[in-house]
């Protein structure tokens, strides 16, 4: 039974996220490759290499022209980081802020918080990229 809702929630999941595949987007920091991966996502790139070193002046000014330059059109904040670093990047550009939290921290545990987990990404890249 498991494996059958593993092979819905993938179909799912690919229902929404293989028509954004030419959608440039920027992620706090790069903790999506598999999901991206297995979706066909490409990301325009990260905020941070290590999330627990803010980054420095040279490279916010890096990301806000490396988002002008590829249209990306969200940048995705954690909800267990300060959505100030991303407001700085956002200015000047089009990219809207939203969150992707890929740990679920409040998700009860047990059999259907993977499955909940999974859904919210796919829910949160969906929703940010497909507005206008």
């Amino acid at each position: 039974e498991q494996i059958a809702r593993i092979n819905r929630l993938e179909r799912e999941l690919a229902a929404h996220l293989v028509p954004l595949r030419e959608k440039p987007y920027v992620v706090f920091h790069d903790a999506y490759q598999y999901f991206e991966k297995r979706f066909g996502l490409h990301p325009a790139g990260a905020v941070t290499i290590a999330p627990d070193r803010p980054p420095g002046a040279r490279r916010l000014g890096a990301l806000r022209s490396h988002i002008r330059a590829t249209g990306a059109r969200c940048i995705f904040v954690e909800p267990q980081f300060t959505p100030r670093t991303a407001a700085i990047i956002a200015e000047g550009t089009k990219a809207r802020i939203a969150i992707l939290d890929p740990v679920g921290a409040d998700l009860m545990p047990g059999v259907d918080a993977y499955f909940k987990l999974m859904e919210r990404l796919g829910a949160s890249l969906a929703g940010c990229l497909n507005m206008p």
